[in-house]
């Protein structure tokens, strides 16, 4: 049975990172359409059994997601591209959190879904 959770320990008190969020959410998150390129959809964090530990962030490389349309820089995740909701209305992306304590890590994958915005007609004046 396919899993969206992979996790990697290297000992066995010393275990991989629980959960992946975006912005506290695990799993899924969304963004507006039509936004510039650069923009911010959230921040991510880890959960792990280590207290105080802390995680880098990397995309999993696979032809089956849409990583491409987006970019980790330290904990944060922005876009890379502006969103079209009509040409697509949701992405799969492939998240890795590593324990930066011992190198243990987490793989998760989440649906970023992209919110359809209604452009403003300009009212027509005669």
């Amino acid at each position: 049975m396919w899993s969206p959770f992979v996790a990697f320990s290297s000992e066995t008190e010393n275990l991989a990172p629980t959960q992946i969020f975006i912005n506290g959410v695990s799993g899924t998150s969304s963004i507006s359409e039509n936004l510039p390129i650069g923009s911010l959809l959230g921040t991510l964090t880890a959960s792990d059994t280590i207290s105080g530990s802390t995680h880098s962030f990397s995309f999993v490389p696979s032809s089956a997601n849409d990583n491409d349309k987006y970019q980790i820089i330290g904990n944060q995740l922005y876009t890379t591209e502006v969103f079209d909701y009509e040409s697509q209305s949701s992405h799969m992306i492939t998240i890795r959190a590593t324990s930066n304590a011992d190198g243990d890590f987490l793989i998760r994958v989440f649906t970023i879904t992209i919110l359809d915005v209604d452009l403003e007609v300009p009212p027509v004046t005669s």
